[in-house]
């Protein structure tokens, strides 16, 4: 038996990375569940390398929504005493693109035991939250709401403004591959998940 956690992501600007390099911090234009769990680890006081603590949360299947598009920009960065091959530090120039005004949904579908644990954090939380980024800080609470009864979860999520025209990604059994399962954040560890744009694929 599932239980559902409703999160509103919204803010100035938003970053989703799930491919980069140094030099180049691209963003997706939806949320990864990377990211997302990276929200609840911070609530619930996870250390980046809490490999465990990572596997439970990542048992979380995910739905996110696009309720309202905005732009994405590109933001110039020089990091100063970056260490190089030849043993001196150096200047780099990076680039790094963020999402402006986007408003997203995320329904998060798992035990009730640990939805009751993720939405007593997000109301208190250990560390503060950010939308992909540190410097990324949400415009609104995070926190919507959990919830047990389907048709409850739908009505919430219709107030929020989810409908059968939002562009969603959700998980499921078929679909695409992502490297988006966070094993160790310390060490950039990842793990593969299916995702499907199909709202009907996901556990309701």
């Amino acid at each position: 038996m599932f239980k559902y956690l409703v999160l509103r992501l919204i803010g100035p600007m938003q970053s989703w990375g799930l491919k980069a390099s140094f030099d180049e911090r691209f963003t997706e234009t939806m949320p990864t569940k990377s990211g997302v769990l990276g929200i609840i680890g911070a609530a619930l006081g996870l250390k980046r390398e809490d490999e465990s603590g990572l596997k439970e949360l990542s048992s979380l299947k995910m739905l996110a929504a696009c309720v309202k598009d905005g732009i994405i920009i590109k933001d110039f960065h020089t990091v100063m005493d970056v260490p190089c091959a030849e043993g001196r530090a150096k200047t780099v120039v990076t680039n790094r693109q963020y999402l402006c005004d986007y408003k997203f949904i995320v329904v998060l579908a798992g035990s009730p035991e640990l939805i009751d644990r993720c939405s007593s954090a997000l109301k208190n939380p250990h560390w503060f939250t950010s939308l992909g980024r540190r410097s990324c800080l949400p415009s609104e609470p995070i926190y919507v709401g959990a919830y047990s009864d389907i048709s409850l979860l739908k009505e919430s999520l219709s107030k929020l403004g989810y409908n059968e025209e939002c562009r969603i990604i959700c998980e499921s059994d078929t679909g695409s591959l992502e490297n988006d399962v966070p094993i160790n954040y310390a060490k950039r560890e990842f793990s593969v998940r299916q995702v499907s744009g199909n709202p009907a694929d996901f556990c309701w």
